[in-house]
């Protein structure tokens, strides 16, 4: 070319916009939203510090990745006729109102954009009242609703005073974990109930256990004392049981009774069946002829 070109050389950039990230994959948990949107507002921080501004910030302008976030549409020259578009809710009442973008409205867009990261959806405008935040596990809520007040605040002066202020201020909600405890477990007891050290003489010397020396025994092996009885022993020995003479039974003497008994049973029972016998008759027969 005989004529020098301008061209611009942008980064490749792997990961989908934040607006797609948000269509397909929904808001992003606090631990990985912070340093995300830590690398945005320093990237605004500095081009405020050179005199430039975004003004027209917009999810469609930040990529995220795997490990990367990445912020467009900055360190561009534009025509000074073609206005940055204006999208709410993105946009600060100032700049819908028709003002010049300034530092403090590319930070109420970072805190919209930061708002919809969070919880999924879009903000309702300017922070007239206290922000409706939903509780979130380990973040202050009353604390996160009185930074996104103050970030979206309609009057610009009263917003933070820079992008990376809020994020700091965001960061601040979240509520510290206890750290693990890294003590030994008597470390942990009650300062009352802690052991005291035994007594010096009572202290066993160290063992080297270098040397091959047998060590010491500690307890000795046991000693039993002679058994004494505490009874006198008998002076006669008890006399064993000898079984005397064989055992002879009495004869049994004969029952005087069992021939009599067997003779007045018999007469009962030839009574008893006589009386039945009788009685058993017609009574014509009983009473005889007359």
């Amino acid at each position: 070319m005989d004529e020098p070109a301008l061209y611009l050389v942008t980064d490749v950039v792997d990961g989908d916009s934040l607006e797609a990230a948000l269509r397909d994959y929904g808001p992003a948990a606090i631990d990985d939203l912070l340093p995300r949107l830590r690398v945005i507002a320093g990237a605004l921080d500095d081009a405020h510090g050179v005199g430039q501004v975004h003004g027209s910030l917009h999810p469609q302008h930040i990529f995220v990745g795997a490990d990367s976030t990445h912020v467009t549409g900055l360190g561009a020259e534009v025509d000074a006729a073609a206005a940055p578009p204006v999208r709410p809710p993105y946009a600060a009442p100032e700049v819908v109102a028709g003002g010049a973008a300034t530092a403090a409205s590319d930070q109420f867009a970072l805190a919209a954009i930061a708002y919809e990261w969070l919880f999924g959806r879009p903000i309702s405008g300017p922070a007239v009242r206290p922000v409706d935040v939903r509780t979130l596990p380990g973040v202050d809520r009353d604390a996160m609703s009185t930074v996104f007040t103050r970030a979206l605040a309609p009057e610009a002066t009263a917003r933070f005073a820079s992008c990376p202020a809020f994020c700091s201020a965001l960061a601040a909600t979240v509520i510290p974990m206890l750290p693990l405890a890294t003590t030994s477990d008597d470390d942990m007891l009650a300062p009352g109930f802690l052991p005291e050290p035994a007594p010096a003489h009572l202290q066993a010397d160290p063992i080297n256990v270098d040397s091959h020396v047998e060590p010491e025994r500690l307890i000795e092996e046991p000693r039993f004392a002679p058994f004494e009885p505490t009874l006198s022993p008998l002076v006669e020995p008890v006399p064993s049981w000898q079984p005397s003479a064989a055992y002879t039974p009495a004869p049994r003497q004969a029952d005087r009774f069992s021939g009599g008994m067997l003779i007045v049973t018999t007469l009962v029972g030839m009574v008893v069946g006589f009386a039945a016998g009788y009685m058993a008759k017609p009574r014509a027969l009983q009473s005889g002829p007359l």
